[in-house]
Formats: C-alpha cells, sequence, structure tokens
C-alpha cells in the first residue's frame, strides 16, 4: 500500500479513495491505519449480503 499511495503521489494524484464493505471490520482497520478516512454515507451494495444480512459499502478517502 505504501509503494502504491508513494507512485501515486508521484504521478500528481491529489488522493485516492477506497470502497470496502462496512461490515469488512478488517479491511476498515487497515485502511485508517493507513490514513484513510471515511466519506460521505454507507449506502446499501445492491443485491449483496454477508451471512445473511445486507451489505453496505464504505467511502474512504486519502489525500496524498
Amino acid at each position: 500500500m505504501a509503494r502504491f499511495l508513494e507512485h501515486a503521489a508521484a504521478a500528481g494524484s491529489p488522493g485516492c479513495h477506497r470502497q470496502p464493505p462496512v461490515e469488512n471490520t478488517r479491511a476498515v482497520r487497515f485502511f485508517e491505519r493507513r490514513g484513510f478516512a471515511t466519506h460521505g454515507k454507507e449506502p446499501l451494495v445492491p443485491g449483496l449480503r454477508y451471512r445473511g444480512a445486507r451489505v453496505h459499502q464504505r467511502t474512504m478517502v486519502r489525500t496524498l
């Protein structure tokens, strides 16, 4: 992840975003530890379920 962020910054990108499912707490923590912050609402993902429950999408952004 660090190498990707360095490459994106060198290419002139102002930032990047990820959209892990809210229910994937390990992924959310992973991106939070790397400087990503939650942005906006957490809508349902149409048709996607995890353990029988509907899944929400979390948008996470990081400025480079």
